[in-house]
């Protein structure tokens, strides 16, 4: 792993953000069942109409800040991983002594089984 931190190094704060946008998302999810508890078993069973409504416009407010958390998760996690993967990449090609793009490989001398 300590050799593959150098390369994520300068996406530190794009992780870290992604890892907060998921952990508010899945606050907001785990907050939904327990307040659709709440409704049938405060709200329902008394039936106070305006707790219901309140605890409504809760649950819907939490579902809009899941949904742009996971945007955030998505965006913030897809901008690590791709500079990453470039990064990881460039210092593969960097430690070869030829260049990969000057290696030739000869074509086959007969077509074999799998361009059949």
């Amino acid at each position: 792993m300590k050799l593959l931190f150098p390369y994520l190094k300068p996406y530190r704060k794009s992780v870290v953000i992604a890892i907060l946008f998921m952990l508010f998302d899945v606050i907001c999810e785990i907050l939904q069942p327990i307040l659709m508890s709440n409704i049938v078993g405060a709200g329902i069973q008394s039936q106070n109409i305006p707790y219901i409504l309140g605890i409504g416009a809760v649950m819907l407010l939490l579902a809009v800040f899941a949904i742009f958390s996971g945007f955030g998760n998505a965006k913030h996690s897809a901008t690590a991983g791709v500079g990453f993967a470039a990064n990881l990449r460039k210092g593969l090609c960097s430690s070869f002594p030829l260049k990969i793009s000057t290696i030739f490989l000869p074509p086959p001398s007969r077509p074999g089984s799998p361009t059949m």
